[in-house]
C-alpha cells in the first residue's frame, strides 16, 4: 500500500467514526472496532513513513 492509499483509508475511517460516534456510545462495540481499525491504519502509515524517510 502506498502512503497516499493509507491516508485515504484513514480519512474514510475517520469520517465514519465521527458519524458513528455521534449516534452511539463511545463504548459501543461498533465504535470501538472502528476506532481500533483506524488506529491500526495510523500505525501502518507511521511505519511506512518511518521506513521511507528512515
Amino acid at each position: 500500500m502506498s502512503p497516499d492509499e493509507v491516508l485515504g483509508l484513514i480519512e474514510c475511517l475517520r469520517s465514519q467514526l465521527i458519524s458513528l460516534a455521534q449516534n452511539k456510545s463511545l463504548v459501543d462495540p461498533e465504535v470501538v472496532n472502528l476506532s481500533q481499525r483506524l488506529d491500526s491504519y495510523l500505525t501502518l502509515y507511521h511505519n511506512i513513513i518511518k521506513n521511507f524517510f528512515g
